[in-house]
């Protein structure tokens, strides 16, 4: 994952088993179009929604089947954010590699919430 220094946050489990970051893509200032720029560069590229936003899952390298998962999501035409879930190590739950998208959406769907005010 490359947030190419985009400010954000980091919330490890307890047991350091897994991590999910949520981080604001501020020096792209052309927002998700960015993404769809590079798709040919990228081992993966999904678009989608979250919550009615526009979203894509895309990286350089596919390791979702390892438990790594990036989510990009729009808040408008200019500003995006990534959204990103890692298994650190194989102690954690093997049903969280095969469903780190889905834990990266999670996260996602709560940024947008917290956007919207919504608790």
């Amino acid at each position: 994952m490359d947030n190419k220094g985009a400010p954000g946050c980091i919330w490890n489990a307890a047991d350091a088993s897994s991590s999910t970051s949520i981080n604001w893509l501020t020096p792209d200032t052309n927002g998700l179009s960015n993404e769809y720029a590079k798709r040919s560069e990228d081992a993966y590229f999904i678009p989608t929604t979250i919550d009615g936003y526009p979203a894509v899952y895309s990286d350089t390298v596919d390791l979702r089947t390892s438990g790594e998962c990036t989510l990009n999501v729009a808040v408008n035409d200019h500003l995006y954010f990534l959204s990103f879930y890692q298994l650190n190590t194989a102690s954690d739950s093997p049903a969280n590699a095969t469903q780190s998208c889905s834990l990266a959406e999670q996260a996602a769907a709560d940024v947008i919430k917290n956007l919207q005010g919504v608790q």
